[in-house]
């Protein structure tokens, strides 16, 4: 008789060791982030069961307890990749749902990360950015236009030392081990690096793939760019340090999303807090029809493609698809 071999959850395993194991910095760049703690699971808020924002909240309360230097850096899309309109209460249920998840993980609720933080922390952002990815490009006939980057892909690099690549997000589709297969490749060496101010031991691999993947956000991937920065790229070197988290990173993050907020007014934006806000800003011109040259004036002023996560869109709607629909049909397992 053939029986079913137990699940594997070796990805969920390794993601729960690398966030509680690091010491200095973690980078996260991924598709779907769904994730739960132990105070969602005792108020059954939802039916999420793998625990990565509970270990991202124990080790961030570490390193405040502790009072030493910790940064999480999150990208991933600034929408899901759904059909229909985000800013829509009858198109966009799908998009709109998949929000809710993300809210609840992150930055809405009791169990949420950034909520339960801040009941001990005054100012939980200094450990913790959370963005996503716009560009913008010209017509032939001068107009511009922009949209969002979606990140498609699936790693974590913990201090440095080690880089986890692959095809698992932090969702339970793919840290239970028994719903989707999943493939990753994990790279781990160490070699002493002076950085600011101290000596460290990082990986050459994760290292250098750290420091690219930054410097292409804040568009300095190239020489060229490198030497046109109003900035020192050689703060790339360090992801802990104030001048690069707070002075250049969540900086950028924010002057960027404020630019491209006010030349495009695009969806997802933290000005579009209902559904009755985003009709009212869609119904005014943006300005980069109504004045052209101001809006290319300040496009000048981006830095790179990052942008601060929207946490705000559509705080004051209630998300959940309504009782008749197809998205409430289909439980919510098919969503986390």
């Amino acid at each position: 008789m053939l029986l079913p071999s137990p699940p594997s959850n070796a990805w969920r395993q390794m993601g729960l060791s690398a966030v509680s194991g690091r010491r200095r910095a973690h980078c996260v760049q991924m598709q779907a982030l769904r994730s739960a703690s132990r105070w969602s699971l005792k108020t059954m808020e939802h039916d999420i069961q793998n625990m990565i924002v509970q270990a991202l909240y124990d080790r961030i309360l570490r390193a405040y307890r502790e009072n030493k230097p910790f940064r999480v850096y999150i990208i991933m899309p600034l929408l899901p990749g759904f059909e229909g309109d985000a800013g829509s209460r009858v198109t966009g249920v799908s998009i709109n749902y998949e929000l809710l998840f993300i809210k609840q993980s992150l930055f809405h609720g009791p169990s949420a990360l950034i909520p339960r933080l801040r009941t001990i922390l005054a100012q939980p952002e200094n450990y913790i950015s959370v963005c996503g990815l716009r560009t913008y490009d010209t017509w032939p006939d001068g107009r511009l236009a922009t949209e969002f980057i979606y990140v498609h892909s699936k790693l974590m690099i913990v201090d440095d030392r080690k880089l986890i690549i692959g095809s698992a997000n932090i969702n339970d589709r793919s840290m239970l081990g028994y719903r989707d297969s999943e493939l990753a490749l994990v790279a781990e060496d160490t070699a002493e690096r002076s950085l600011v101010y101290w000596k460290v031991f990082v990986g050459e691999v994760a290292r250098r793939f750290r420091k690219s993947l930054m410097a292409e956000h804040l568009g300095v991937l190239t020489k060229e760019a490198r030497e046109a920065a109003d900035w020192n790229h050689n703060l790339l070197d360090d992801p802990v340090c104030n001048e690069f988290f707070h002075n250049v990173w969540c900086k950028f993050a924010e002057s960027n999303m404020k630019i491209f907020d006010d030349v495009f007014a695009m969806v997802p934006s933290n000005n579009m807090e209902s559904f009755d806000k985003v009709a009212e800003i869609r119904s005014v011109e943006p300005l980069y029809r109504r004045d052209p040259k101001k809006a290319n004036e300040l496009i000048a002023g981006l830095h790179g493609h990052l942008v601060r996560f929207p946490e705000d869109f559509l705080c004051k709607e209630d998300l959940t698809p309504p009782q008749l629909s197809k998205e409430n049909a289909i439980g919510s397992i098919v969503w986390t």
